[in-house]
């Protein structure tokens, strides 16, 4: 057949998609790459995920060489333990945390070599909040997303630092859209809470933003990716990569390797020593029975009230609002979170949303609402201070479907507030507050509604639910506890 112009670019269109790797799931790359030496594969899953690794080693390291290097042994890795990944669906959570220890491997090499080497890039002065919150955040982002367990880690990595949908990360995990949106919304609010131990008072909203805007603007220097998938694609192929990568290189990657290895010999020597444990446990018992040493059967010890009382303090609690056709609108604390504060302490404040009918409800909502509006704040006393406006980001925002079936609830926000009093506003006090009475006391937060119009987008909503509040949830103020005084 001839060759048309058009042929030509099939052809070409074909390449680029197989090159790619577009229309390939991670699993069916990586097994094309393990079981047919599929070159093209382990191409695509370097450009997949690479300016997410890329992120990774330019945010732990200062040189520009170091984080190249940790980038090329971060993927020799993969290489290496292609065939015996746990989940293969799962290479982008995988490959942070090869890169994560990878980079904190190379930033010891760096500091026993005592060089200073230029930056791996110069950051621009901050030009919005988002800016001044990203260098806060910069430097103790990883080592807390890391600690992370791996069932909400995995959604940060996915959504935030790859900047895929909801939807394409439901697919990819096998999971419902709304629990994704749920598990993300936590996930966000753990990370949140271990940064605010750090000192950086982020919310969990805000946070999504600028991890967001900040893996779209992470790209990986063509010549980094170009020597990436040679040495990578020369070491898959069983020929030394002599030439392809540094002895630096070279050193990092078995070191990762083998810290790997004792990982797994750990995890298995453990399990090994509590089997025999409980089965060496197991026959001293039947020993003594068969002697016939009779002993009292050991009675099932009674759970003390304050025991149970603690335990019930860290279940979930909502306040739930009045219904609103089939839907009723909650606002809550995180688990163990329900106590009394200080002023200046912070706190989180979850909205919920539940179908309490028989029939199931779409609506959208935007996210966004949540973060730009703090609710109203209501003291004893019955005197409201009222929510106020707080502008972040100039970020565009997209509405969220919702389709809520019969008995199911889905968490719509969870923020972060520090809790100020009233005649001390603009006394010097940053990040997101809530105005609150002046003294001790209860009183109460409310969201009187869920739905509105913010600084940049607009949602359809039902009339009917623009009436959905949320119950007031009770705030406890505690007197300040008194100075420590010094022992003599």
């Amino acid at each position: 057949m001839a060759t048309t112009p058009m042929n030509r670019l099939i052809q070409h269109l074909r390449r680029s998609v197989l090159h790619d790797g577009a229309g390939r799931t991670d699993g069916q790359l990586l097994d094309s790459f393990v079981h047919h030496k599929d070159d093209a594969a382990l191409t695509a899953l370097v450009r997949r995920h690479g300016p997410m690794v890329w992120g990774v080693c330019c945010r732990l390291l200062r040189s520009h060489q170091d984080a190249e290097d940790a980038f090329q042994a971060t993927f020799l890795v993969l290489v290496q333990k292609a065939a015996t990944l746990p989940d293969k669906e799962m290479v982008g959570n995988w490959l942070y945390g090869v890169a994560h220890q990878t980079a904190v491997r190379m930033r010891a090499i760096a500091a026993k070599r005592g060089v200073r080497e230029r930056q791996v890039a110069v950051m621009p002065e901050p030009t919005s909040a988002g800016q001044y919150v990203w260098n806060d955040l910069q430097p103790v982002l990883d080592e807390e997303l890391s600690r992370l367990p791996d069932k909400y880690r995995v959604l940060i990595v996915l959504c935030d630092l790859e900047d895929k949908t909801r939807k394409e990360v439901a697919q990819q995990l096998a999971i419902p859209e709304g629990t994704v949106a749920s598990r993300l919304a936590t996930a966000r609010t753990m990370l949140a809470k271990r940064l605010a131990r750090r000192g950086v008072v982020v919310s969990g909203g805000l946070l999504g933003a600028v991890l967001s805007q900040q893996s779209a603007w992470a790209s990986v220097p063509t010549t980094v990716t170009t020597c990436t998938i040679k040495a990578a694609t020369m070491l898959a192929a069983g020929h030394a990569a002599a030439g392809a990568v540094s002895p630096t290189v070279t050193a990092l990657t078995m070191g990762v390797t083998k810290a790997m290895f004792m990982t797994k010999i750990k995890g298995v020597l453990a399990a090994v020593l509590i089997a025999a444990i409980v089965g060496g446990t197991g026959l001293i018992y039947t020993t003594a029975a068969a002697q016939g040493d009779k002993k009292p059967t050991a009675e099932k010890p009674v759970e003390p009230a304050a025991k149970r009382e603690k335990e019930k303090e860290k279940e979930t609690f909502t306040a739930w609002g009045k219904q609103v056709g089939l839907l009723q609108a909650g606002l809550g604390y995180l688990p163990g979170e329900r106590r009394a504060y200080h002023h200046g302490e912070t706190v989180t404040l979850v909205v919920r949303v539940r179908n309490v009918g028989k029939a199931e409800v779409k609506f959208q909502y935007l996210k966004e609402f949540f973060a730009e509006n703090r609710p109203i704040v209501t003291n004893a006393d019955g005197k409201e201070f009222p929510e106020g406006k707080i502008l972040f980001l100039p970020t565009e925002h997209v509405p969220e479907e919702v389709s809520l079936g019969p008995g199911k609830e889905i968490e719509l926000s969870s923020e972060q507030y520090q809790l100020m009093p009233a005649n001390e506003r603009g006394k010097g006090h940053s990040g997101r507050f809530l105005l609150l009475w002046t003294g001790t006391g209860k009183g109460s937060v409310q969201y009187n509604r869920l739905f509105g119009n913010t600084s940049a987008g607009r949602i359809k909503i039902d009339p009917d639910l623009l009436d959905l509040t949320t119950g007031k949830l009770e705030l406890e103020i505690k007197p300040a506890p008194p100075p420590a005084t010094e022992k003599k």
